[in-house]
């Protein structure tokens, strides 16, 4: 575990971001090209994903027990989103900030050839259910209190995450952004 310094005034990572349940397809040599069909090696592999997730549990598996890592996402009120937030419990992360929202939860499709080479598709589902109304100011500076570190990426709508860059800021905690996710501005 990543030693840490006496936390003083603040003692979590948050995160705020997407949760997805990825299917990867090994594809062997090389991916499909444009109307081409390529046969898969072996069963899909199905597991928790999302640039948001895979941060939080990341975090978990790397601090201590002395900081919490905290996830706010979204969810979709399938067995998916019942699966996402079992995991993350699993794997010790704060799931408080976890909703439920109708629909389904998101969804990547990852296709992997043999060097590691990647093509993927992602499903917003849930990761774009998020009330902008509620998701406000006073919110987010409830989301990062207590946060030294604030974790963002862009599989979420943009306002969510400049409204909690705001606040982190206002708190005087770090922000760090994947930018890595869907491309915009």
């Amino acid at each position: 575990a990543i030693k840490r310094p006496p936390r003083g005034g603040g003692g979590r990572i948050t995160v705020v971001g997407s949760a997805n349940l990825d299917t990867t397809l090994a594809v062997g040599a090389r991916l499909p090209t444009r109307g081409e069909t390529v046969s898969t090696r072996g069963d899909p592999l199905v597991c928790c994903g999302g640039k948001g997730a895979n941060q939080a549990v990341a975090c978990a598996r790397l601090v201590d027990d002395t900081l919490e890592i905290a996830f706010y996402g979204r969810v979709g009120s399938d067995t998916a989103g019942e699966v996402l937030v079992k995991e993350l419990q699993r794997a010790n992360v704060d799931i408080s900030g976890v909703r439920r929202v109708a629909g389904g939860s998101g969804q990547g499709f990852v296709l992997l050839e043999d060097g590691g080479t990647v093509l993927s598709v992602v499903n917003k589902g849930a990761n774009h259910g998020w009330d902008l109304q509620t998701c406000n100011d006073e919110w987010a500076a409830e989301v990062v209190q207590n946060a030294r570190v604030v974790l963002l990426q862009r599989e979420v709508p943009e306002r969510i995450n400049e409204v909690v860059a705001r606040a982190a800021q206002k708190a005087g905690a770090i922000v760090v952004q994947d930018c890595g996710g869907e491309e915009r501005e």
